[in-house]
């Protein structure tokens, strides 16, 4: 039974790139004004 260990995974993944994202997103922001 490795699913939840794979769903996990997929739930860091999603954390991490929202937190990626969201950083990237402010960064051009900043980099406009």
């Amino acid at each position: 039974m490795m699913s939840w260990q794979f769903n996990r995974i997929i739930i860091m993944a999603l954390v991490f790139g929202g937190t990626g994202w969201c950083v990237y997103r402010t960064i051009k922001a900043v980099e406009k004004k």
